[in-house]
């Protein structure tokens, strides 16, 4: 399956949110809860407004098990964020 790496330079954003207040060991948990809401936004897009105008959906919850969020969230250790089928192998009747 392939992925995407994306690699930021941090200092600035540490910067200003040390000069805010916040303390070093604050930034690893800022980050992974920023990249779970966003991983979150883009799961919810996919579901609500992609997946139902791109096919014809007859099974409303599919792509909602499908994307699962389970062993995929961003913590203060693992800065990385993804999402991976739940269903490994299934059956698209019609393509």
């Amino acid at each position: 399956m392939p992925t995407l790496g994306i690699d930021f330079d941090f200092s600035q954003i540490k910067q200003r949110a040390m000069d805010l207040g916040a303390t070093a060991d604050q930034i690893p948990y800022i980050m992974a809860t920023t990249l779970n809401m966003a991983a979150d936004s883009t799961r919810s897009y996919l579901i609500e407004t992609t997946w139902p105008s791109s096919v014809t959906v007859r099974n409303r919850s599919f792509m909602n098990a499908a994307l699962t969020t389970k062993g995929s969230r961003a913590t203060k250790g693992d800065l990385t964020s993804g999402r991976w089928p739940a269903v490994r192998r299934f059956t698209l009747i019609g393509f």
